[in-house]
Parts: C-alpha cells; sequence; structure tokens
C-alpha cells in the first residue's frame, strides 16, 4: 500500500485532540508517536493452530522420470547399506566366541581360531567394498536428484512470487520471502535428500537385526523391551524439537525482514535517530529464537541422555541374562554376544531416526508455504493469457461508481461510490490530501487491483475483462522515486518493453526507438555527454547520476513502449526546483496526444492541464481547468492558489536573489468550511526560460563533473573486485585471536565450564566401555559362580556408565 495513502482518515473530533502543523503545505501530525511494537495486543492473541503440512510424497511433485529411477536406485542403495552392519555381527560374534574359546593348552586351538579369522577377513572385505559402494550411490543418488528438484522448485516459486498481485505483496515482507527462498528451500533438500537415505538406512538396520537377534537367541525378548522405551522418548522429544524449530525459523525470518528494511532505508533511520528503536525490534525477534534453541538444547540433551542411559541399563540386563542362559547350557557366549550386538545396533538405528524424521517433517512444514505460493492462483496475473487483448486503443477511462478498500487495510474506505471520466488524449491532474485516494484511482487503472464494487472501464470495456499484460504495455508510469537497476543506461531503457515484444527487433530499429525516447524525454544531451554514452553504467539504483537525470530516465523508458496512457504519480515532487521545471518540460512533451493521469504534489504542475480533479475522501468535491477553478469564489482550489500567492510573494520579499528554494513552511490556515480536510499542497513561482536555460546547463555540468567517475566506472568494480578477493585471503590467513573469543563468551563461562566438564565425563564413557565389555567376554569364557559374579558387577557398572551418559 502506498505511504501516501496509508494514513487512516479520522473523524473531526479525533483531528481535533491531535498536534497538527503544516509544513511545506503537508498537514503534520506532531503527537508523539507510541512505541512500535511487532507484538499483537494481548486481547487480540490467540492459540496458534498446528504447523500445516504437505503430504510427504507430494515434496517429490518437481521430480521427473529420471528423478525417480535415480530415487529407487539410491533407495535400494541404502537399503543394502543399513543390512551390512547387523550382517557384520553375525561374523564378528562367532570370532570373539573364536578368541573366548582359545586356550593354548589344547592342541589344535590354535589353528581353529587362525582359521575362522582368515575367513572373517575376507567375509569383512566383502562387506567393507559392498558398503563403500552402496554409500557412495546413496549419497549421490540422493543429492543429485534434490538439487534437481529443487532448482525447478526454486523457479517455480520465484515465478510464482512474480504473477502474484499487489495485494498479496501488500500482506508479505520482502525480508520474509527472501529468507524463505533460502532457509526454507533448505529444509525440503533435507527432507528429499541424504535423510532420506538414513531413515532408510536405519530402518533396514532396525529390522535386519532383530531378524537375527530373534533367530539366535531367547535372550531378544528382554532386550527387545528397551526399544519402546527408546522410541517413546524419541518421538516426544523429536515433536517438541519440530515445533521449536518451526519457530526459530519464523523468528529468524521476521528478524532478516527487519534486518533488511533497516539496512534498505539506514539513511532515514539515522537521520530520525532510531538506531536504539529499531535494535531493540531486532534484539526481540533474536531472543525469541535464542529461547527456541535453549529449548532445543535441553530437549535434545533430554532425549539422547534418556536413550543412552536406558541403552545401557538394558545392555546390564541383557549381560546378567547372558550370563544365566550360558551357565545352564542353553546358549553359548558367541550367540548372546551376537543377540547383544543386534539389539543394540537396531537400538540405535531406531534412535539415529529422530534426527532424520524431524528434517522430513520440516521439509513437509516449508513445503506447505512454498507449494502454497506456487498453488496460489492471483486474481490479477500479468502473466496469464485469459482475457481480451487490447488493440486499437483510444484511452478513454471511465470509473462508475467504484468502491474500494485495501486488502491490507479492510477497515479503510479509500474510494466510495467514486465516478469520474477521463477523456482520451487529454490531461487530467488529482489534487488532494494523502488519503483522498488519487494514487488508488492511478492503481485501479493500472489494474494493480480490481475494486469491491463498481467499474472501471477502459474504452467502454471492463478492465477485468482484458488481459493484464496487454493492457499494461498500453501504459507508461513515472513514479515519485526513480528506479533504476544497476545496468546501463540502454538496459535500463529496454525494460520499459516487454521480452516478447523487443525480441527479434532489429538493433538499428531499437537504436532508433531509444534516441526518440530519450529526446522526448530531455535526456538524450546529457546522455551524449557521458563517457560510453547511451551504454554508461548508471550504478546501483542509479547512484552515479543526479536525481534529474535519473527521472528523465525513467521517463524515457515509460516512452519506449509508445503508450496510449500515461501516469505521472509526483514526477516531480522529490526534485529541486531547478531539476524539476527541465523535468517537468519533458512530462509536458511526453504527455502530447496521450491519455495523462497526474498526480499533483505542486500546483506548478498542473496549470498547464486540461481538467484538474480535487479530491478529499475519495470523493470529487470540484473539477476544472485552472482558470475555471480561479474563478470560482469558493473554490477549494481558488483558496489554495490565493495562499501560494502569498507565500510566493512572502517568499521574494525575503530571499529576492533565491530562484530556486523552496517556499517557506506556513501556518496560514483556510476556514474548513471552503477546503473541508483538504491539505495544504506547495505552489512554486513560475519559472522563467532563463531560469529553464539555468538549470539545463547546470544539469550539463554535473554530467561532466561525473564523468571521470562514471568512465572509471568498470575499471573501479574490478579494483573493488580485486580488493575484496585480497581481504578474504588476508582473513583466511589471519590467525584466530582466541582470548578475544573468550572475552565474548564471557557471560556464559559458568555455562561453557559446566558443558565442557560433562562432556569431558561423557567421552570418558566410551574407553570405559570397551574395558567392560573386554572383561565381559573374558568372563563368558569361565564357568561356575566365578562367571555369575563378574556378570553381575559388570552389568551394574553398565548401568553407571548410563548414568553418567545422562548427565551430558
Amino acid at each position: 500500500m502506498d505511504v501516501k495513502e496509508d494514513k487512516q482518515l479520522m473523524p473531526p473530533t479525533a483531528i481535533e485532540s491531535k498536534a497538527w502543523v503544516f509544513r511545506n503545505g503537508e498537514q503534520i501530525d506532531q503527537t508523539p508517536n507510541p512505541p512500535i511494537s511487532d507484538e499483537e495486543p494481548a486481547a487480540t492473541k490467540v492459540k496458534k493452530p498446528a504447523q500445516p503440512k504437505v503430504g510427504y510424497f507430494k515434496l517429490y511433485r518437481y521430480a521427473t522420470i529420471t528423478d525417480i529411477v535415480v530415487l529407487f536406485v539410491a533407495c535400494v542403495a541404502s537399503a543394502l547399506q543399513g543390512i551390512m552392519q547387523p550382517l557384520m555381527t553375525v561374523f564378528f560374534t562367532n570370532t570373539l566366541g573364536a578368541f573366548a574359546l582359545y586356550n593354548p593348552n589344547i592342541p589344535g586351538s590354535g589353528d581353529n581360531l587362525l582359521s575362522t579369522v582368515n575367513n572373517v577377513l575376507v567375509i569383512f572385505v566383502i562387506f567393507a567394498l559392498v558398503t563403500a559402494v552402496t554409500a557412495y550411490i546413496s549419497m549421490a543418488g540422493f543429492m543429485v536428484s534434490s538439487e534437481r528438484q529443487l532448482r525447478r522448485i526454486r523457479q517455480e516459486y520465484f515465478a510464482a512470487i512474480l504473477r502474484q498481485d499487489i495485494g498479496w505483496f501488500d500482506d508479505s515482507q520482502t525480508g520474509d520471502l527472501t529468507n524463505r527462498m533460502s532457509a526454507d528451500m533448505n529444509l525440503i533438500q533435507e527432507g528429499i535428500s541424504q535423510k532420506v537415505g538414513i531413515i532408510i538406512q536405519s530402518l533396514a538396520t532396525f529390522f535386519t537385526s532383530f531378524i537375527i537377534a530373534y533367530v539366535r537367541g531367547k535372550m531378544a525378548l528382554v532386550l527387545t523391551a528397551a526399544v519402546p522405551l527408546m522410541a517413546t522418548a524419541g518421538f516426544v522429544v523429536g515433536r517438541l524439537v519440530i515445533r521449536r524449530v518451526t519457530s526459530a525459523q519464523n523468528n529468524y525470518g521476521k528478524a532478516g525482514a527487519i534486518a533488511e528494511t533497516v539496512l534498505s532505508s539506514i539513511k532515514t533511520i539515522v537521520t530520525f535517530g532510531g538506531q536504539d528503536r529499531e535494535i531493540k525490534r531486532y534484539n526481540a525477534k533474536l531472543d525469541k529464537a535464542m529461547k527456541d534453541g535453549i529449548f532445543q538444547g535441553f530437549m535434545n540433551g533430554l532425549g539422547i541422555g534418556g536413550a543412552q542411559l536406558i541403552m545401557f541399563c538394558f545392555f546390564g540386563m541383557a549381560f546378567f541374562y547372558g550370563g544365566y542362559l550360558i551357565s545352564v547350557g542353553i546358549q553359548t557366549g558367541a550367540e548372546v554376544l551376537n543377540v547383544q550386538f543386534s539389539i543394540l545396533i537396531g537400538a540405535f538405528a531406531l534412535a539415529q531416526l529422530g534426527t532424520p524424521l524431524g528434517a522430513v517433517a520440516s521439509a513437509q512444514g516449508a513445503g506447505h508455504t512454498i507449494f502454497g505460493t506456487i498453488d496460489r492462483k492471483s486474481p490479477i496475473d500479468a502473466t496469464s493469457n485469459v482475457g481480451e487483448m487490447v488493440t486499437g486503443l483510444k484511452g478513454d477511462i471511465e470509473f462508475k461508481n467504484v468502491s474500494f478498500k485495501y486488502p491490507s487495510r479492510p477497515d479503510v474506505q479509500i474510494l466510495n461510490k467514486f465516478d469520474l471520466v477521463v477523456p482520451a488524449g487529454k490531461t487530467t491532474a488529482l489534487v488532494g490530501m494523502s488519503g483522498s485516494g488519487k494514487s488508488t484511482i492511478v492503481k485501479l487503472v493500472s489494474r494493480w487491483y480490481d475494486p469491491e464494487l463498481g467499474q472501471v472501464l477502459l474504452d467502454g470495456k471492463d478492465l477485468t475483462s482484458l488481459n493484464v499484460k496487454s493492457l499494461r504495455q498500453h501504459i507508461g508510469i513515472v513514479n515519485q522515486e526513480p528506479l533504476l537497476f544497476d545496468m546501463s543506461i540502454y538496459r535500463n531503457l529496454l525494460m520499459g518493453l516487454s521480452e516478447d515484444s523487443w525480441e527479434g527487433i532489429p538493433e538499428s530499429e531499437l537504436d532508433r526507438r531509444v534516441e526518440e525516447a530519450c529526446r522526448s524525454a530531455n535526456c538524450w544531451d546529457f546522455i551524449q555527454l557521458l563517457p560510453q554514452k547511451i551504454h554508461t553504467g548508471v550504478g546501483e539504483f542509479g547512484s552515479m547520476l543526479s536525481g534529474g537525470q535519473k527521472q528523465r530516465i525513467c521517463i524515457a523508458r515509460a516512452l519506449m513502449r509508445n503508450p496510449r496512457i500515461l501516469i505521472l504519480d509526483e514526477a516531480t515532487s522529490a526534485l529541486d526546483t531547478a531539476s524539476e521545471s527541465v523535468v517537468q518540460e519533458a512530462l509536458d512533451k511526453a504527455s502530447i496526444n496521450r491519455t495523462t493521469i497526474i498526480i499533483a504534489h505542486r500546483l506548478s504542475t498542473v496549470k498547464n492541464a486540461d481538467r484538474i480533479v480535487v479530491l478529499d475522501r475519495g470523493t470529487v468535491i470540484e473539477s476544472g481547468t485552472h482558470d475555471e477553478l480561479l474563478a470560482k469564489e469558493d473554490s477549494v482550489y481558488a483558496e489554495l492558489v490565493r495562499l501560494q500567492d502569498l507565500k510566493t510573494q512572502d517568499s521574494d520579499s525575503e530571499q529576492s536573489t533565491i530562484t530556486d528554494s523552496k517556499p517557506e513552511a506556513t501556518n496560514h490556515s483556510i476556514p474548513r468550511s471552503k477546503i473541508g480536510d483538504a491539505a495544504l499542497v506547495d505552489i512554486d513561482p513560475k519559472m522563467t526560460t532563463a531560469s529553464r536555460r539555468g538549470s539545463i546547463e547546470m544539469e550539463y555540468k554535473k554530467a561532466l563533473g561525473r564523468r571521470g567517475s562514471v568512465a572509471q566506472s568498470d575499471k573501479d568494480v574490478q579494483m573493488e573486485k580485486a580488493k575484496t578477493e585480497q581481504e578474504q585471503l588476508a582473513m583466511l590467513k589471519r590467525k584466530l585471536n582466541w582470548s578475544r573469543v573468550i572475552k565474548l563468551n564471557a557471560p556464559e563461562w559458568w555455562q561453557i565450564l559446566l558443558g565442557c566438564t560433562f562432556s569431558a565425563v561423557s567421552g570418558a564413557t566410551q574407553p570405559l566401555f570397551s574395558v567392560f565389555f573386554t572383561n565381559i567376554i573374558i568372563i563368558f569364557g569361565k564357568t561356575g559362580p566365578e562367571m555369575m559374579d563378574g556378570v553381575r558387577f559388570f552389568a551394574g557398572m553398565f548401568a553407571v556408565l548410563g548414568g553418567l551418559q545422562y548427565q551430558k
């Protein structure tokens, strides 16, 4: 929604209670603003629904036949990779059993051990080769397929954004959209790439392990009791973590939107001293994301530690029960170890499902947003072929009983049963206060929005029946703020043509059109003074050019398509008086034989209009030519002109030698009975021919002054690029200053110390596990009470290891 119409019109009682002044002809509210907050009022806060998701297989909607084949091969490879590890336990535990039974005092014992080891060695080599090949195929297959699909999703999402109507953008933040193009796309890729391979591999490992365990021994049922406990803990923790991941992503997206807005408006922020306020807004979102991250850390620690505790406790129970089975002769030591290893590997595989399943859930959530945008049918789609093509356009525009509210502000009535006729080939000027509906009118003509009620007719045809793209090809717009892209003037001018309208046109014809448009916009002469003429780069947002030069190039760009309708949205309000005169002359030339709508900021720019329409709260209060409105004694326009004359006289008496200064602010008031709520409008003194000639010469001098910098622009870019690369290399070579890192983390020293201490204790459990496990193997080679005593002791020690793992 345009800033000029973003202010809600208030009743007189509300207006009288506020501090209003008139400055430079604009009504300014000096009532202190309340603190800016992104929080919803307490009364309006409601419980948010669960994060919507798409079906998992819908994430593959852009997969081709090739992608599906690659995915199938990768899935098979992942399953084979998952089967390898539990199969290895069969041969590994047989080898451990051979080691346990080895006795140098028994003849042939050494030969049996050596034969067993040699056979297992060959099998392990085969398993290693199969695992390496399947791991490569799995990883490569999922990554290749996901990259191919993600490329199509990015293309479709970007195209979907560009075809949305302006009302959709009113409710969207640029930073949020760009964040979704990066963060959400990465989440989708995570959910359709290697994480899927991990899930398939883990499931294959789990089922293979339990099949082996139940085939090899009775004690599998005892150990299986640990699986639902671990799975339940992982499921609960995973659900809690996923919610916080989504919340953190949203908060980071909002923080990114705030940062992007602030950085793009840094001059304004600094001018009004809003740094602290913006920092607080940014920090508020980061604080929420930080709390989500802390919660994730606690939940992950609780889930992983709890799973480790359950696993080690049941591991100790398994050793105790296995020792009993060995002592009564039901199973051998190798079979007990095989069952334990199989259950252990299967449980680990099941526990590992938490992270990839969380990634899949996050991908489903991100897919709901991304695919929702892709699938959204824009009510005003400029890429659609629907609608009648516009041909033979005259340019008669008529508003019939039009009512309109902006979708983002449904409580504010902008136009109410509005009627207006804009005749073809004539210039119509719109005058009124901010919020009176001036910009809304031209947006409806351009069909950025559709009216709620009524019709906007073009040559007697409803705009909604016309093809949007075809309609806009006949409309040229020059806005208040000139926007140029970081490319040459020539390329900027070609942006005024649709791609399909200039493809195939000979270069000589394009050059002719460019020159014709530039001459009509009074910018051809100063362009010829530039080093590379029409092919000179303009810099980022046209930073290499002055305001007047940028605006004239924008006028030329609008004229490139030779539009029948020309819209000038306060095209000179941002310029100084000298630049305005040159630009206004270009606008006057461009308006000849075109249906022109001017939104007036200064009445000096609309005196020559064929018709001047004065608006107030979406209603026409008077209209006519400049002379006709002046002749009306009680005319609002006449009162404004008389006020302008008074301001001009005061300005001339105080600064007679300054010809390009703006009129001073005045507090003269006009009776409400005559002007209603219309805001004051600045009107500059008449520009003489001499002053216009001087301003043109000034523009040429500005161009000449920039000549050196523009000529060196390409060279400067290369030098800046080389300098940046050198700085990056120097940064990589620079040693890290750990003392500075420690100082930055000083506020969290006790948390870091606590984490390091318990991490060290947790790390010690792995070598302790190997010590205990080795002793268990030795104990299984013994018999009688000696074996059971050792089993009881180390079963308890495994429970202790579980406690040490849980504390991390």
